[in-house]
């Protein structure tokens, strides 16, 4: 199970390589790689970044799936 689902479908909507996403943050590729694999999650700061390069909710990132209001 992945424990980002949301981070590889964001990547790959946008077009974007793990070494684009690296880059935009300034991190090694291998942490991206890391985290699409689930041996490593980013900090919070960095995840309102990803949220930010996405354009796509933190819950979305998380998850995979559209925040649901009720």
């Amino acid at each position: 199970m992945k424990i980002l689902p949301g981070l590889e479908k964001s990547r790959k909507n946008a077009a974007l390589t793990q070494a684009d996403v690296a880059s935009k943050l300034g991190i090694n590729v291998c942490t991206v790689v890391r985290w699409e694999k689930g041996t490593k999650l980013p900090d919070v700061l960095t995840l309102i970044e990803l949220s930010r390069i996405f354009n796509q909710s933190i819950h979305y990132i998380v998850t995979g799936k559209e925040f649901a209001s009720k």
